[in-house]
């Protein structure tokens, strides 16, 4: 039997043949306003595959589903786009035997955090989104703060930007939208200014940004450092559920023998 590679247009056919949110939010590739280039999406089984340039700074292919399917889509894809796409992926997933061969040369473990639902209350009062004219001082405090901030104020992906100031006026922490898709919102670049950590500044900033995008989107989500615990308990009392997620950055070695034979049938777009 045959098992055919069928290709999704769009984020809508994305999401009618996955629940996952992190494949959903990779589908905004698919639209013509991602700064880098239209994406291509593919479907094998229950698997579904998104190949993004330059989402989130780096080429992925981000993929869910059986492992079966994962594997056998992820071989395929690469045959198309090349070897420059890192597969990013549960890590359970990642660790699954049939995906043993796209392990060999290294990787990166991480967390991503989601939320479909009003979160934990949190107080946000003095946090607000930035005038223009401060977007300038908000692109500092990250470059200062968090300097490997996947997203800036300055980057060319659509973004909003909110933050709180302290009684002085000082911009003391920010955070934005940037990368949020058609139906998932994605909260990145926080930064908090070293002598206002543990104050509550972030707490604010995130909570009104989570509930921002829990009211345009339905869901919110975020990638954190698996050992940034501050970060990470902050996320869980704003509501945010946590689950690990791996980069791989391999060529397949050696596939595991299937007993059926995988079809191209992607459309040319």
């Amino acid at each position: 039997m045959i098992r055919r590679v069928h290709e999704l247009f769009g984020p809508d056919e994305v999401a009618a043949s996955i629940d996952s949110l992190l494949v959903q939010w990779a589908s905004q590739v698919l639209l013509p306003t991602h700064p880098y280039g239209r994406g291509r999406a593919y479907r094998l089984g229950d698997a579904v595959a998104v190949v993004a340039p330059r989402l989130n700074r780096d080429d992925r292919i981000v993929v869910d589903g059986p492992e079966r399917d994962v594997a056998e889509l992820l071989i395929a894809a690469w045959e198309r786009h090349g070897p420059d796409y890192r597969p990013l992926l549960w890590t359970d997933l990642a660790d699954a035997p049939l995906l043993a061969g796209f392990r060999g040369a290294g990787r990166a473990d991480f967390g991503w955090m989601e939320l479909s639902r009003p979160g934990t209350p949190v107080e946000t009062h003095r946090a607000r989104w930035l005038r223009d004219d401060e977007i300038d001082e908000a692109d500092a405090l990250i470059r200062l703060s968090n300097p490997d901030a996947f997203v800036l104020p300055s980057g060319p992906e659509r973004s909003r930007w909110a933050g709180w100031h302290n009684t002085k006026g000082q911009l003391v922490s920010v955070g934005g939208t940037a990368w949020s898709g058609p139906a998932v919102g994605f909260l990145g670049g926080v930064a908090t200014a070293p002598h206002y950590r543990g104050r509550g500044a972030s707490t604010a900033v995130c909570g009104f940004i989570r509930d921002s995008l829990i009211s345009e989107y339905g869901h919110a989500t975020l990638m954190v450092d698996q050992q940034n615990m501050a970060a990470i308990r902050v996320y869980r009392r704003l509501g945010f559920d946590y689950r690990r997620v791996t980069a791989l950055w391999a060529v397949a070695t050696r596939a595991r023998p299937s007993p059926e034979k995988t079809a191209d049938h992607a459309r040319q777009g």
